[in-house]
């Protein structure tokens, strides 16, 4: 369990983390490329501008977290079957140039 700590600025690259229960901690500018991550839980957890890219996210509840600003590819597809808010929703709909009408 990784609980109350500071990570802001890791590198994380290519790290394999399984079975693992993230709570209150910040993960803020963190890179996360090609990294793989099974049956992570995060509780309350900052992820702001971090680097996904090739960093499959599916099954992971960032619902509970903040996740803003991420950088994944063209496509998303590191975004596909993780659970989001609505407002996060919102949020990333933009990195594809939608924009939402107020």
């Amino acid at each position: 369990m990784i609980q109350g700590t500071n990570f802001e600025l890791a590198y994380l690259d290519g790290a394999k983390m399984t079975d693992i229960i993230m709570d209150d901690s910040n993960f803020s500018n963190v890179s996360w490329s090609e990294a793989t991550l099974k049956k992570v839980q995060n509780l309350k957890c900052n992820f702001v501008r971090n680097n996904f890219f090739q960093t499959a996210l599916a099954g992971m509840d960032f619902s509970c977290s903040e996740l803003a600003a991420p950088i994944v590819s063209a496509s998303g597809a590191e975004l596909k079957d993780c659970e989001i808010n609505a407002l996060q929703a919102a949020d990333l709909i933009t990195l594809w140039g939608v924009k939402i009408k107020k």
